[in-house]
C-alpha cells in the first residue's frame, strides 16, 4: 500500500485530478454559498431570474474556478460536474 501511495505521488495525471476534484469541491462549495444568500431552499426554487441576481463578481470567481478544473484535468469525470454549475449559472467560459 505505501508503495501504491509513491507512486501516486509521483503520478501527474493522478495529482491533477486530485486537484480538479479539490477545485470542484470549492465551486460547489461557492455555489451553496452562493444559493444560501439568496435564500434558494431546494434545486426547484432556481430560477433565470434568481440567477441573474449574482453579483457579476460572484460569477467571475465561478468561472475561473471552472476553468481550473478544465485545466487541470480535462478528462477526469469532474468536469461534467464543474461544466453543470457553469450551465446552471449561465457561465461564459470561451477564451
Amino acid at each position: 500500500a505505501t508503495g501504491r501511495l509513491r507512486e501516486w505521488k509521483k503520478d501527474q495525471a493522478f495529482q491533477a485530478s486530485v486537484r480538479a476534484a479539490q477545485q470542484l469541491a470549492r465551486l460547489q462549495a461557492m455555489r451553496a454559498g452562493i444559493l444560501q444568500a439568496l435564500e434558494v431552499r431546494s434545486n426547484d426554487d432556481i430560477t433565470p431570474e434568481l440567477l441573474a441576481r449574482v453579483p457579476p463578481a460572484a460569477k467571475r470567481q465561478l468561472t475561473d474556478v471552472v476553468r481550473g478544473v478544465h485545466r487541470l484535468s480535462p478528462d477526469s469525470p469532474v468536469v461534467e460536474k464543474a461544466a453543470a454549475i457553469a450551465k446552471e449559472f449561465g457561465l461564459e467560459l470561451s477564451d
